[in-house]
């Protein structure tokens, strides 16, 4: 048995795709054959588990967002080339793509050619949203609709968008699916067992990722930090945009912006953060039904989060050791939670904490569980 994964995008950036690599790997007995737009530097892949087969190469991800019209038709030629190359050649094959296009193009072939044994996986990482879709997206959508009964086993981040994406597309109930959180950490050893020592200065607040005015709760979150005593700090870790940055930025030394930090230098960054603040605001299907990837990891750390109510994370937040949701469009609440979580800190216990994250999210388990479905359906 053979597998592919293919998409028109990339597949580079996607922490979790790096587990799933490696258990495609162990399931076939050889290496994964991936095709895809090549991001410099943001490589997820093993060379020892993969066989890159680039449609393009980009030097940055904001790059593949800037390329014309021809371009984009050339890709999706060379990747239809490759799937029926890829069909052709493999009679028994497992097919995963993470798009609609490239999904639709899987299964058409499949249905054309007559690649009856293969099978098609789909894995959800970005909604899809009509109030923002082109045209190009919304046709991609409709055709999608019509063929999704043919898909082998659905693969989604959480319960919540799993439903939504039922009740969207009107999949038959017959076909699989499986929850396989966006997590970046397959272990709760992120970084070394310790607890916040309590003589410490300073408390720590932190927020990792790409941060703007429209996504986030940031102008909430500035009044809030007016506000707190000055022995609270902040910390921002990723892309910001210019506005928010100048915000930042009147806050003086009380804030820290660190621009850009490698995927593998973050467990030091984590290492310095008492409480995680996630400042997504349910301003799109994505940011209300999509769990970040940060959550994951400041638990798979230790480090409580406070967030929105959101309907992706209410599932999610099942003890009082995670830190709590609420409503951050009032920053009189969101001030009234820090003040509150920072008084627990100088017992808080951390371990506690990771080893909630080990025992219902830590990757490897489910793993476990995708293979048992996966050695089912193929």
């Amino acid at each position: 048995m053979s597998i592919g994964m293919f998409t028109n995008s990339t597949f580079n950036g996607i922490p979790p795709l790096k587990y799933l690599i490696s258990y495609f790997y162990s399931l076939c007995g050889q290496k994964v054959q991936v095709y895809h737009a090549e991001v410099r530097g943001l490589s997820v892949f093993k060379e020892q588990e993969t066989q890159i087969y680039p449609l393009a190469v980009f030097e940055s991800t904001a790059a593949t967002l800037q390329q014309g019209g021809f371009t984009k038709i050339k890709r999706h030629l060379s990747l239809l080339y490759r799937i029926f190359q890829f069909q052709s050649t493999n009679k028994r094959s497992v097919l995963y793509c993470i798009d609609f296009a490239t999904c639709n193009l899987l299964l058409i072939s499949q249905l054309l050619f007559f690649f009856q044994r293969n099978k098609v996986i789909y894995h959800q990482f970005e909604m899809y949203d009509p109030a923002r879709a082109s045209k190009f997206d919304k046709i991609n959508f409709w055709i999608f609709k019509k063929l999704a009964s043919r898909l082998s086993l659905v693969i989604m981040p959480e319960i919540n968008r799993l439903t939504y994406f039922k009740q969207s597309t009107g999949i038959p109930g017959s076909i699989p699916t499986f929850i396989f959180p966006n997590t970046n950490s397959d272990k709760a050893d992120f970084i070394p067992a310790a607890n916040r020592v309590t003589q410490k200065e300073n408390i720590v607040i932190g927020h990792i990722g790409s941060l703007g005015t429209e996504q986030h709760f940031i102008k909430q979150y500035v009044e809030v930090l007016r506000k707190l005593p000055p022995n609270f700090k902040s910390l921002f870790a990723g892309r910001i945009t210019p506005e928010v940055k100048s915000m930042l930025k009147e806050l003086g030394n009380r804030v820290q912006i660190i621009d850009h930090v490698l995927q593998h230098e973050l467990k030091n960054v984590y290492a310095s953060i008492d409480i995680g603040i996630i400042l997504y605001h349910p301003y799109e299907l994505n940011t209300r039904y999509a769990a970040p990837t940060k959550m994951y990891e400041y638990w798979s750390c230790g480090v409580p989060v406070i967030a929105h109510k959101l309907i992706s994370l209410e599932p999610l937040f099942i003890n009082s050791i995670q830190g709590t949701l609420t409503d951050l469009s009032n920053p009189d609440v969101l001030y009234n939670e820090l003040i509150n979580l920072s008084k627990q800190l100088e017992t808080w216990d951390r371990n506690s904490l990771r080893q909630h994250f080990k025992d219902n999210f830590e990757l490897n388990k489910f793993i476990s569980g995708l293979d048992s479905i996966v050695r089912k359906t193929i």
